[in-house]
């Protein structure tokens, strides 16, 4: 029998924050609700935020959407979205390799009583 861990066991928190760049085009994620993943928005330019920096996505990792986590938007980092960026709203978390696995957690964000 597997033991029973916390997320914070196998959960990390990773931010890559990235200092915007006014003379930079960023290409921008957004994540769907209830686990359904990543999507891809228009790049943004760093001129037209107000944000001071964005977080860069790195594969596997895990991305929560602070604003509409209760949803579950959740996903994970595939790799068409290695480099991508979220606004720093979307903290993002790597998974302990030796502890569990990117694909596991991702199935697991996905069940109704996540």
């Amino acid at each position: 029998m597997n033991p029973v861990v916390t997320l914070g066991d196998v959960l990390r928190l990773r931010i890559d924050s990235v200092q915007v760049d006014p003379s930079i085009d960023y290409p921008i994620a957004g994540v769907y609700s209830f686990g359904n993943g990543l999507f891809k928005r228009q790049p943004l330019n760093g001129a037209n935020t107000t944000y001071n920096s964005f977080n860069r996505l790195h594969m596997n990792n895990i991305v929560i959407s602070q604003l509409k986590a209760w949803e579950g938007a959740i996903a994970r980092v595939t790799s068409g979205f290695q480099g991508w960026f979220l606004s720093p709203q979307f903290p993002t978390f790597e998974v302990i390799d030796d502890r569990a696995d990117a694909r596991y957690i991702e199935w697991f964000c996905r069940r109704p009583t996540f």
